[in-house]
């Protein structure tokens, strides 16, 4: 028995020393780190989803509350308003206006106290974002901020505000007045008061498809590539425990002595990775999210058993492997010429599959079955198709090299051409999963702009405007002459105002719009200044104006009165019972953007903040379309990167096994540094047309997705992946040419090799 166990031992340790000589073993040593790092997190990516949007619902239904309409209204409750506000270029996001009655009035989560009329509590994420845009005095004097831990995100954008003037019931008139007995008390999110930011994410199964696709099945992608590394070392090992009467047993001792070592290492330092993001709050970069400790502790049980299958299944993994070829499961001739026929037939069909792709949706109305039918068969054909394509465009490209004078002077590069013209197969299997990967995130963007497109249609209407004009108006209020006159006092003296009455026709159905100003204002408008009152019809002769109109007349422009005056006038104007709109139109007198800030700042003085629409001048309210595009490139270039080293390793290990029968002429000759080149057509070359053919007919695939007039040849969107693509792939072209040169420099004759 000792005996037996001494000998496992010896075989134990015969494979870790033997793991790191061989001629591969260092890429394989890496190889199986980085998975088993990789493997255990692209396991965890689906549960830390599901714990934090399990953790958001939780939190907003901390948020949500009881009315007062539903249970017996005592004295204590809190009149809420809810508003909506945004900074530019960012989300919209929720103000909360409360004035509490009574001593025993709920407190809303995450305050400690009541602040008194006038003040406000932001948000960190909003404190820290609005310091630019003079946030602190957008509604009152800011005396604090908001508990982190009691907010839907870390870096959620919210506010609560006492208005000096209190609320009162009258105002549910005209505002979304609510009147608040408790908080929390539902534990259904989407009754919470924080509904703005949860409809704004992604839907909860969209988001697991796309941790799955993009990131999880990738890592199990490398995890397999990291296992079947090829070594000839490891061959002719292999083959010597079978001549010597070894049993399956040896060979997994020796395979398990070889593999325990890189993957402990990489479980651990996931481990110690997944610790890490349960101790502090994480920022991620570009997606602009701050990963909460909390729920990432949450989902601690889910992702240590991850961190305990991704071991299992590698050491598994590597031990079948071993024993596999210890069993005589090897490639013969004709399997390997049945697969070359397969590749060629497959090549063949990639032309059907993309005119049926491209072309094919546009026969049918835009969005309808056949539509997207057409374009999902192209798509799944084109994935199967482009690889074999792909390989044995490079298999004829490697047989014109092969002819050519330059190449057959250099031995190296001539047998590396060989080799890639016999096996396109080889090829094929080293591109297929990278290819798929670059139409999985293309065809993610494609379907995501139809529903996003429509923000770029509206910026690019708006762009020519410039922001120079705005329409504002009291936010869930009216024009009163107090306020009205306060507000004008206290905008900057460089702008023009405009009082503008709309009537729609929905009372006797005459349409009209009245303008009424000072010469000054009128004339920023091009608008002649007339003794009392003239009338426009047909054509606005201010581009500004005429787009304003058309979005309250999209049909056609009604009568417009001009009358010369001040805009002070506008709270007579107001339709006591609501049935037209009066809004105040400022622009600037040299077309420059508007002054948004001082403009708010002014606002202040009706009790809910004024309402500002500027065309042109910053789109919120529609860069959560944006930034849900961001999760798809973030993902999809990881899976680029990982699917690429998968890729690369693969072929490395392929390289470096076959490579070692140019190690007689390198020594002869010199030449060691000729494997670099080797090295580049077997591995770099491959990959790299691979990339621009994924690229290029992922694209043209994916277009007939889009609605028309949008594309996604954009450099935020191509550059970030193709250069992470290259870098992994240069990094592992270089890595295995300098092993080659390493190993060819040790050959001598008569070792057998």
């Amino acid at each position: 028995m000792m005996r037996r166990a001494n000998a496992s031992v010896q075989l134990l340790l015969i494979g870790k020393a033997a793991g790191t000589r061989a001629e591969a073993g260092g890429i394989r040593f890496s190889a199986l780190m980085i998975a088993a790092f990789l493997l255990p997190l692209g396991l965890a990516l689906p549960m830390l989803a599901a714990a934090t949007l399990q953790g958001r619902d939780e939190r907003a239904a901390g948020f949500t509350f009881t009315s007062a309409e539903e249970v017996d209204p005592g004295a204590s409750t809190v009149l809420v308003v809810d508003d909506l506000d945004a900074l530019p270029n960012s989300r919209q996001f929720q103000v909360l206006y409360l004035t509490p009655l009574g001593e025993d009035a709920p407190l809303p989560p995450g305050i400690g106290r009541w602040p008194q009329p006038g003040e406000v509590l932001l948000s960190p994420k909003l404190a820290e974002l609005g310091a630019s845009f003079d946030i602190d005095e957008r509604y009152g004097t800011v005396v604090g901020t908001i508990n982190t831990a009691e907010l839907v995100d870390p870096d959620q954008l919210f506010a609560y505000v006492v208005p000096a003037q209190p609320i009162d019931r009258s105002v549910a008139d005209r505002a979304p007045l609510v009147e608040v007995t408790a908080w929390g008390t539902d534990c259904d999110p989407v009754a919470s008061a924080n509904w703005l930011l949860l409809k704004q994410d992604y839907f909860d199964l969209g988001f697991y498809a796309i941790t799955v696709f993009l990131v999880t099945i990738p890592a199990g992608v490398l995890a397999f590539a990291a296992t079947r590394v090829a070594s000839h070392a490891r061959d002719r090992r292999e083959v010597l425990i079978r001549l010597l009467g070894g049993r399956p047993r040896h060979t997994v001792l020796v395979a398990l002595g070889e593999s325990w070592a890189p993957v402990a290492i990489g479980t651990g330092a996931a481990l110690l990775g997944l610790l890490a993001l349960g101790w502090t709050n994480l920022d991620l970069p570009y997606v602009d999210f701050t990963l909460s400790a909390r729920d990432v502790r949450n989902a601690w049980p889910w992702t240590f058993g991850g961190l305990a299958v991704s071991f299992t299944a590698l050491m598994s993994m590597t031990l079948l492997v071993s024993t596999g070829r210890l069993q005589g499961r090897a490639p013969v001739t004709a399997g390997g010429a049945r697969r070359h026929r397969a590749v060629t037939s497959l090549a063949w069909g990639f032309p059907i599959c993309f005119v049926i792709a491209a072309w094919g949706p546009s026969l049918f109305p835009f969005q309808s079955p056949f539509f997207f039918l057409l374009n999902y068969i192209g798509q799944l054909g084109l994935i199967i198709t482009v690889a074999p394509a792909v390989a044995l465009a490079c298999a004829w490209l490697a047989g014109v090299a092969g002819r050519l004078r330059w190449v057959r002077w250099r031995p190296s590069l001539l047998s590396s051409a060989a080799r890639v013209a016999a096996y396109p197969q080889a090829t094929a299997r080293q591109l297929t999963a990278v290819i798929a990967a670059f139409f999985v995130v293309f065809f993610s963007l494609a379907y995501h702009s139809n529903w996003t497109s429509w923000v770029e249609e509206d910026r690019a209407a708006v762009a020519p405007l410039g922001g120079s004009m705005a329409e504002v108006r009291p936010s869930n209020a009216v024009f009163t002459e107090t306020e009205t006159d306060q507000f004008l006092d206290r905008l900057p003296t460089d702008l023009s105002v405009l009082a503008v009455h709309v009537d729609q026709g929905y009372d006797d159905g005459s349409e009209s719009i009245e303008m009424v100003g000072d010469c000054e204002a009128l004339a920023a408008f091009s608008l002649e200044c007339p003794e009392g009152s003239d009338t426009i019809t047909g054509t606005v002769p201010d581009d500004r104006l005429a787009h304003w109109v058309g979005l309250h007349f999209p049909l056609e422009a009604p009568e417009i009165s001009i009358v010369s005056g001040s805009a002070t006038r506008v709270p007579s104007m107001v339709d006591p019972e609501n049935r037209t709109t009066t809004v105040l139109l400022i622009s600037t007198f040299d077309g420059s953007p508007i002054p948004e800030s001082d403009m708010r700042i002014a606002g202040t003085v009706f009790q809910f903040g004024v309402m500002i629409d500027a065309p042109g001048l910053a789109e919120t309210g529609t860069t959560q379309s944006e930034e849900q595009s961001h999760w798809i490139i973030a993902f999809g270039t990881i899976a680029l990167a990982v699917l690429a080293l998968a890729s690369v390793l693969g072929a490395s290990g392929e390289f470096l096994r076959h490579g070692r029968a140019l190690a007689p002429i390198g020594v002869l000759t010199g030449g060691l540094r000729t494997f670099r080149a080797a090295s580049a057509v077997t591995v770099f070359g491959p990959l790299l047309v691979g990339s621009a053919v994924g690229v290029g007919v992922g694209i043209a695939a994916s277009d007939s997705l889009m609605r028309p007039g949008t594309t996604l040849v954009r450099a935020g969107i191509i550059a970030p992946t193709l250069l992470v693509l290259f870098t992994v792939t240069a990094v592992m072209w270089w890595w295995a040419s300098s092993v080659a040169i390493r190993e060819a420099g040790r050959w001598r004759p008569g070792r057998g090799d």
